[in-house]
């Protein structure tokens, strides 16, 4: 059973990219509602809060499914759990392609959101057993990098696509993309290094076995109480949650429904712009990875990239009220999504840094809910919003107006800025470390 001998470098990076490119349609699908859902919103007559609750389906299931992602990573190994988790996500991918009702398009969130919760908790871990605990950070700016390139192209060329060819025919195509990758990382699992004795995580489950591979609730309940104790977990996770949360509410769902109310502007010119965030978190995905300080400098760095971030949701905020020139609104957003993009590569590796050995994808996993618990609460709430501040929506007349949207990302914006006070809890991480090289949780 297993595999004795360690893969070659290229063949685990080969293997890497196809968790990778998971990752790239995990993030496709996520943002997709942003193009789909307010123009089937308006065909079939739903309120802004009904479609931000159709999009929150796929973060509802994805974030409960997290802590026990990372745990089946942590088990099973990624390349086997993404492979069934695909194909799960294929099936979303049908019905929604398919959906003449709500309920359709509900069942088609529900089923890619919780086939693809494993992905980025699967990435990370994988990535974490097969290279060197210096290139972590680096690793981690490839991932997002090439997941927020599904987000990109989930905007303006999916709007094309969708006017060209129509819903049904291009879902089609993306489950059929997404099925062919399941079955490629399917071919590949026996040489996973989370499970097969290739790294240092799998080495450490095969060498002492049942001793550090307790069952799923036991190492559950680890993985929770390790972030609890640990003052630096707990406050990234919800520094993680607002920022995520505020980002895919604009990302992901009204972004562009925003920039055509404030500007009057064309669906194509609206998705333009909007694909600025995208964009701008890409840069930053690679500025993370490339600055990526030691341990003992993380605190520093997500100190500086949240900041950084709050003051370029303040000038969006400002810039999208008063109708500043369009250039100058899409300058702003891909100050936003690089500001965001880099905090995300710092906050990762701050995870890796604080979890302890065999539990980083059992701990990240865990971590990983409270972002997308952020955007079902600002997708929903936003929706909410705007929907006391629109009048008629829908076959009625949509009617979504600049006010609402002021209004609703207003509240977004005042919550971002007070998450800034967690900040003081995010420093000294060489002495929270957990795993023998500094104090313990809850020290």
């Amino acid at each position: 059973m297993g595999i004795e001998r360690r893969p070659s470098h290229t063949s685990l990076q080969a293997d890497y990219m196809l968790l990778v490119f998971a990752f790239f349609f995990s993030f496709f699908y996520r943002v997709s509602a942003s193009v789909v859902l307010p123009g089937l919103g308006a065909e079939w007559g739903l309120s802004a809060s009904s479609i931000g609750f159709v999009s929150g389906l796929y973060f509802w299931v994805y974030s409960l499914s997290q802590p026990f992602a990372g745990l089946l990573n942590d088990r099973f190994g990624p390349t086997l759990v993404a492979a069934v988790g695909l194909a799960v996500a294929a099936i979303g991918a049908v019905s929604f392609a398919t959906a003449s009702s709500v309920i359709g398009l509900a069942a088609g969130r529900l089923l890619t959101g919780v086939g693809l919760a494993s992905i980025l908790s699967g990435t990370v871990a994988f990535q974490k057993a097969a290279f060197q605990p210096d290139r972590y950070a680096f690793f981690s700016g490839i991932v997002y990098f090439i997941g927020n390139l599904g987000a990109v192209a989930s905007v303006a060329p999916l709007g094309a696509a969708l006017d060209l060819w129509g819903r049904r025919g291009v879902f089609l195509v993306l489950t059929a993309l997404t099925v062919v990758l399941g079955l490629a990382l399917l071919a590949r699992r026996r040489r996973d290094p989370v499970v097969a004795g290739l790294g240092i995580a799998g080495a450490s489950q095969r060498s002492t076995g049942g001793a550090v591979a307790p069952g799923l609730t036991a190492q559950l309940v680890v993985a929770v109480r390790t972030i609890v104790g640990t003052p630096q977990l707990a406050a990234m996770a919800v520094l993680w949650l607002v920022s995520y949360g505020a980002l895919m509410t604009l990302q992901g769902l009204w972004g562009v429904e925003w920039c055509q109310t404030a500007y009057n502007a064309t669906a194509s010119t609206s998705r333009i712009w909007a694909t600025m965030v995208s964009v701008g978190v890409m840069a930053g995905n690679v500025i993370g990875s490339r600055t990526a300080p030691s341990a003992g400098r993380r605190g520093f760095a997500i100190t500086v990239a949240s900041i950084a971030g709050a003051g370029a949701w303040a000038l969006l905020w400002s810039s999208m009220s008063l109708r500043a020139p369009i250039w100058f609104t899409g300058g702003a957003c891909a100050l936003v999504g690089a500001a965001s993009g880099a905090c995300y590569v710092h906050l990762t590796a701050g995870v890796n840094d604080l979890s302890r050995k065999g539990q980083g994808g059992a701990v990240f996993g865990t971590i990983n809910m409270m972002p997308s618990l952020g955007v079902i609460i600002g997708q929903w709430g936003a929706g909410a919003v705007i929907d006391r501040g629109s009048g008629l929506v829908g076959a009625a007349g949509r009617a979504y107006t600049p006010a609402a949207f002021t209004t609703a990302f207003g509240v977004i914006l005042a919550v971002i800025l007070a998450s800034q006070f967690l900040l003081v809890r995010i420093k000294g991480f060489e002495e929270g470390r957990p795993d023998g090289a500094g104090a313990q949780p809850g020290r």
